[in-house]
């Protein structure tokens, strides 16, 4: 039996600050804080603040240099990533969309999944990037302003990558009902800026950030699943294709990744890597996990 229970706007909106907050709470490694607080020399605010621009800087510099070091291997990565993203277009997308056409008129399922995308709004994303670093900064938790850095770099790179690769592909969204296969190229209008999906990249890069940060199981169980959970709300409401969605994830991840990264090396060159790794394969995207 149905339960005629719908969630209101406002409360939808509650739901995704609540949700924000759990997640900023769950973000800080607090058992690392007084450790953190006590190698950290005493620096006034400005000096904070510039050594962490420093630092963005030069992060930006090797992240959009990248390609320029790959290997034969990373390339190859690359076309793999490349390749699953054509066959998808060709033969995916369109069956995909048929999956999900016959909508779910249960009104729970509409709510879990409108929450669901909220999650990927960078209204909100930008709202707890903002508030991780500054509450850091003033409260001088060394961990917290640091993940809000990696937060930072994050939602810059992955949103640069996102919004040029919308403007330049110009592809159609499904409800247009112009097929997957309508490229416009080099438009602005947000009607036809369907290729990545720009809520997936965000959700994606914030899990990434996240349960790296954490580096528990729980973490990247909970973290990528509410991230999947917004990925097939855009299914659900019928705002983007599969290929759409998986480079959009693809995008968030790996620019997560590599601010994890560059963080770790920065901190302890010996220390292992977050748990997870995501890397693009012949047949898609392979995933591993450390259980160290």
């Amino acid at each position: 039996m149905d339960l005629p229970i719908s969630l209101s706007r406002p409360a939808r909106r509650c739901s995704c600050t609540a949700l924000l907050l759990l997640v900023i709470v769950a973000a800080t490694p607090g058992g690392r804080t007084a450790q953190a607080a006590d190698d950290t020399p005493d620096r006034s605010l400005p000096e904070v603040v510039f050594d962490d621009l420093v630092i963005f800087l030069d992060d930006n510099l090797h992240f959009f240099s990248a390609p320029l070091r790959w290997n034969d291997r990373d390339w190859l990565h690359f076309g793999g990533l490349a390749g699953s993203q054509v066959i998808q277009i060709a033969a995916i997308d369109d069956w995909n969309r048929d999956i999900w056409l016959p909508r779910n008129s249960d009104p729970l399922m509409r709510d879990l999944m409108e929450v669901s995308g909220s999650i990927g709004n960078i209204f909100y994303a930008t709202i707890a990037t903002s508030g991780i670093y500054t509450t850091g900064l003033f409260s001088g938790d060394e961990d917290i302003r640091v993940t809000g850095r990696i937060l930072t770099e994050t939602m810059f790179w992955s949103g640069l990558m996102a919004i040029t690769l919308r403007v330049v592909a110009g592809r159609s969204r499904p409800a247009q009902l112009n097929g997957p296969h309508e490229f416009n190229f080099f438009q602005t209008s947000r009607d036809i800026q369907s290729y990545p999906s720009g809520h997936t990249t965000v959700a994606f890069a914030l899990a990434t950030v996240f349960a790296g940060r954490i580096d528990e199981p729980w973490a990247y169980a909970s973290m990528y699943s509410a991230a999947g959970l917004m990925a097939l709300s855009r299914f659900y409401f019928d705002h983007h294709w599969l290929s759409d969605v998986t480079l959009g994830a693809v995008i968030g991840i790996s620019s997560g990744l590599h601010a994890l990264q560059r963080e770790a090396a920065r901190q302890n060159p010996d220390r292992l890597p977050p748990r997870i790794s995501v890397q693009p394969g012949l047949g898609g995207v392979r995933l591993s996990y450390r259980l160290d």
